[in-house]
């Protein structure tokens, strides 16, 4: 069954109650594991207004990377909080870490899948990091290079999951290339997913339909917060994950003639259909 995944990322706006109240609603909304971010400013970037820093286009146009981070970071004292209440509504948890300080921090907590985004594929301190736990870990792929992907293949395989990702925020529909999944299931022989930053549900669906085995979403539940241009609301949420589901069974396995097959045979010296 193909893992449906909801991305808090920054949807809490820094409201702990907010945080265990987008728990329930992707609990409600059908997901299977609830996702959170763990960084603080300072594992990604410099306190500085120099231009190259400052962000130019796009939804986050003039903030620097230091001024988005703290927007968008979670106090790490939630996250137990927010992990033991994922896990009462059956949901697994996992954590997307950024920096090898990061790591030990997430396992003595007790979480047990991490995850990788696109922008720290080459970060080899922390993919060294995350091996050492043995714990499952999902990879974001976005611009990454075969070359990039095969050595991330080869250092995590025996727990790997990649993720076919686009690093656009919206990513439109004809950016998403879901073609590249069954490529990459081909080539590198381990479970491929979508992290999906495009507003529609037909991203899913292709994807599923193409083989993937996760479907990464962001979640929102009031359309507010940084995050809010990508994630959908939990009714919408449930709407893709109802789709997956009929998806999945539609797809249903390779199968011929059916239960119950019509043929044209001979009878009393007239041509007529039986059933066989």
């Amino acid at each position: 069954m193909v893992k449906i995944i909801a991305e808090m990322s920054a949807s809490h706006q820094q409201s702990f109650q907010k945080a265990l109240a987008i728990v329930w609603a992707a609990a409600e909304a059908g997901a299977d594991a609830l996702k959170v971010q763990m960084f603080t400013p300072d594992d990604m970037t410099v306190n500085s207004n120099d231009k190259m820093y400052r962000i130019g286009t796009g939804q986050w146009s003039g903030m620097t990377l230091y001024e988005l981070y703290q927007k968008a970071c979670m106090p790490y004292d939630w996250i137990p909080a927010i992990k033991d209440h994922a896990e009462s509504r059956g949901m697994e948890f996992i954590a997307t870490v950024y920096h090898p300080r990061t790591v030990p921090i997430a396992v003595e907590m007790g979480i047990k899948s991490l995850k990788i985004s696109s922008f720290e594929i080459n970060f080899e301190k922390l993919l060294i990091s995350v091996d050492k736990t043995n714990l499952p870990v999902i990879v974001s792929t976005g611009s990454a290079t075969e070359k990039e992907i095969s050595y991330v293949v080869n250092l995590l395989r025996r727990n790997l999951t990649l993720l076919k990702c686009t690093s656009q925020y919206p990513a439109p529909a004809e950016s998403l290339n879901i073609r590249t999944i069954p490529d990459m299931c081909e080539r590198w022989g381990v479970p491929v997913g979508l992290s999906d930053h495009s507003l529609g549900m037909i991203g899913a669906i292709s994807a599923v339909s193409s083989g993937a085995s996760a479907i990464e979403k962001h979640i929102t539940i009031d359309g507010k917060g940084l995050d809010k241009d990508f994630a959908i609301l939990p009714d919408r949420f449930n709407m893709m994950v109802q789709l997956v589901r009929e998806t999945e069974k539609a797809l249903g396995e390779v199968e011929y003639g059916g239960k119950k097959t019509y043929h044209r045979e001979l009878v009393g010296g007239q041509m007529q259909r039986t059933v066989k």
